[in-house]
C-alpha cells in the first residue's frame, strides 16, 4: 500500500487498503486495523481530501488509545495535524494538539505552535541541540515532494536505517556520493528526505 501510494498510484493504494481495512475489522483485529486506518488517511492527504484524512486518523486515534500503542497514537495526531491545516478553523487542530498532550509529547517533540492556532497552520517541530526544524503545511493543494529534498547529517546511519525499515518504510540508496554514505526515506506524506553519514564515522 505505501509503496503504492509513494508511486503515485492512490487509487490501488485506496483500494487495497480499504479492503485490508475491512477484513481486520471484521475480524476484530485492532493492531492491523489501526494502520490501514493511517494508510487510508495518508492517501486521502495525498489526494488533497483532509476531511477524509481526519476521519481515518480520529480511527487510528481510537484504536491506539484502547490499545496503548503510543507510535501509532502519535503518528495518527501527527496526520490530523496536517489535516486540520487545510480545514478552516481550529477545531480538528485543537483536537490534534490534544492528543499529543494525551500522548505525553515533551516540549521537544513535534507539537503544534500556539501562534499557529489561530492562523490554522499545522506545524511539526523537531529539535536536537542547537538544530531545529519546522516543517508545515501552507496550501490545501499539496503535493509531496519527490526530487527536491532536505538532507540530514546523522551517526550511525546503518542503525537509523534499520530502524527506519523495521518501522515498516522502505529505504532507497542512492549514487555514492564521495566521502558520505547516504540513502533515502519518504516520510508518511511521501516527502523525500536524505541521510547522510561522513564515511569517517
Amino acid at each position: 500500500m505505501l509503496v503504492l501510494a509513494e508511486a503515485g498510484r492512490l487509487d490501488q493504494a485506496e483500494e487495497l487498503a480499504r479492503g485490508a481495512h475491512a477484513a481486520t475489522a471484521r475480524a476484530r483485529l485492532p493492531l492491523p486495523q489501526l494502520w490501514f486506518a493511517n494508510g487510508l488517511g495518508r492517501v486521502q492527504l495525498l489526494r488533497g481530501r483532509p476531511v477524509q484524512a481526519a476521519r481515518w486518523f480520529r480511527e487510528q486515534l481510537a484504536l491506539s488509545r484502547e490499545l496503548g500503542q503510543k507510535l501509532p497514537f502519535a503518528l495518527a495526531a501527527a496526520g490530523l495535524l496536517t489535516a486540520g491545516g487545510w480545514l478552516e478553523g481550529t477545531e480538528v487542530l485543537a483536537e490534534a494538539a490534544a492528543a499529543w498532550d494525551a500522548a505525553g509529547m515533551s516540549d521537544d517533540d513535534p507539537t503544534m505552535l500556539p501562534a499557529d492556532l489561530a492562523v490554522g497552520a499545522a506545524w511539526r517541530r523537531f529539535r536536537d541541540g542547537d538544530l531545529e526544524v519546522h516543517l508545515g503545511v501552507e496550501e490545501p493543494e499539496f503535493v509531496p515532494a519527490r526530487k527536491a529534498h532536505p538532507a540530514f547529517l546523522v551517526q550511525n546511519l546503518a542503525t537509523l536505517r534499520e530502524r527506519i525499515e523495521t518501522a515498516g518504510y522502505r529505504v532507497t540508496d542512492d549514487v555514492p556520493l564521495e566521502g558520505f554514505y547516504r540513502c533515502h526515506v519518504r516520510d508518511p506524506f511521501g516527502n523525500r528526505i536524505e541521510l547522510v553519514e561522513p564515511v569517517s564515522q
